[in-house]
């Protein structure tokens, strides 16, 4: 992955901290705000679909919930980062994206569509607190199809008071070009397995050269805004402190991950 300049990114979470009743009582708070705004939405088939789509959401179980957390928290770390890292190095890797994401069973699940119908609209609520950071001056060029051509859409102003400047489609960035396949058929999501099996591994202190494997991951990942963690540390209840041997592989992920910002830029 180094040699084709790929990067890895991750989400994770300590499911050992939770509790039933904290995963449901912060399900059910996502399920109120998509019923709240759905009366909003003008046109009928629309509202309609939205609908629908909330009732699946609401019937996912407590286990499925939290992976649909983490992967909608990847997702926006993704976009985030890779956007930013990417422009300054192979501009023109951002000219089209590719998502294989591996299915949970043959055909449609509830997750799958949960997944499908509502990741750009959680991608843009996360990006309404965390707007998308742009470099000045970078060749932006590649990645100008997913920028709205009349502007950004008016209704955030009109419905909530929210007011964009500007901004790309993430509806159309994700959804262009998106799948679920079965992993023994696609080598892309075979290595990303491997990759996440490694590294909840390492994060479990369960190779013989823990340190090592902590570094040549985070070799792969990209530094995060404020030096933060280069993965996803997700949490949906209250802050809980990370076990020595989950802190000390996420310090040599942290010292080991590749600069966001490209040294020497011309």
């Amino acid at each position: 992955m180094r040699s084709l300049d790929g990067t890895l990114y991750c989400a994770a979470v300590d499911i050992g901290t939770l509790t039933v009743a904290d995963v449901s009582y912060h399900h059910q708070q996502q399920v109120d705000c998509l019923n709240e705004h759905i009366p909003r939405i003008r046109h009928p088939d629309g509202r309609a679909g939205h609908q629908h789509a909330a009732d699946r959401f609401a019937s996912l179980s407590p286990q499925l919930y939290l992976q649909i957390v983490c992967q909608y928290n990847l997702v926006f770390s993704l976009l985030t980062r890779s956007l930013l890292y990417y422009v300054q190095r192979v501009p023109a890797t951002l000219s089209r994206f590719r998502w294989r994401i591996d299915q949970k069973h043959r055909g449609s699940s509830v997750f799958d569509e949960s997944f499908r119908a509502l990741a750009p609209s959680f991608m843009q609520s996360y990006s309404i607190d965390s707007p998308q950071p742009m470099l000045r001056g970078a060749n932006y060029q590649h990645f100008e199809r997913f920028a709205f051509k009349d502007g950004p859409p008016t209704y955030l102003r009109d419905e909530y008071g929210i007011e964009v400047e500007s901004g790309f489609d993430v509806r159309l960035v994700m959804s262009e070009d998106f799948s679920f396949v079965d992993s023994k058929q696609n080598l892309g999501v075979q290595i990303a397995d491997l990759l996440a099996s490694g590294l909840r591994r390492c994060l479990r202190a369960g190779f013989s050269r823990n340190e090592k494997i902590s570094q040549l991951l985070g070799s792969l990942m990209v530094q995060a805004e404020n030096n933060s963690p280069p993965l996803t540390l997700v949490t949906i209840a209250n802050p809980v402190t990370a076990p020595p041997e989950v802190s000390r592989a996420v310090h040599q992920m942290q010292r080991a991950c590749r600069p966001m910002v490209r040294r020497n830029r011309r």
